[in-house]
């Protein structure tokens, strides 16, 4: 298991955003297996890693999620990415496939919800003043009904016997 696939989803997400901050202040190789870094946290205080990037749950942090754990959290996936650039690219290319996605969606839903109002509109205007005034009558009597139930569900919320 990689060092990113060790860690829970928002220690990815934050960890990335911490590394894209320029949270990692300090990254010192003291071995081809162990880096000692500083990573800033949010509440300005400097947490301390020993960052082992073959093995993931035995690197530390003294932040208070991963102090004496076995959890890889944020502070340490910002090392991660800090070391290993060609994952940068990776998760930048990933969010921004993310961001066009949800543009498309929220276009295609203006669409269609600009279609439905158009639609409505056009019926709306198709019918007599009888037909609506029947159908209006038909919702308010749907309405009473409606609130005559949920006072069945709990009387005491409508102060009936009050």
């Amino acid at each position: 298991m990689s060092f990113i696939d060790s860690a829970a989803y928002w220690s990815k997400v934050n960890g990335f955003d911490y590394f894209e901050d320029g949270r990692v202040l300090e990254i010192k190789k003291i071995s081809e297996e162990e880096y000692h870094a500083k990573v800033k946290g949010s509440n300005g205080n400097v947490y301390n890693i020993v960052y082992y990037p073959d093995y993931p749950k035995k690197s530390t942090c003294d932040c208070p999620r991963a102090n004496g754990k076995r959890v890889v959290c944020k502070h340490k996936v910002a090392v991660f990415y800090a070391l290993n650039p060609e994952e940068v690219k990776a998760v930048r290319d990933e969010r921004e496939e993310a961001f066009r996605m949800q543009e498309k969606l929220e276009q295609e839903y203006e669409e269609r919800h600009r279609k439905r109002v158009e639609e409505a509109r056009q019926y709306v205007e198709s019918l007599t003043v009888e037909e609506m005034k029947r159908i209006i009558i038909g919702y308010r009597v749907s309405e009473m009904e409606e609130i005559e139930e949920q006072f069945y569900e709990d009387p005491d919320e409508y102060n009936y016997w009050r």
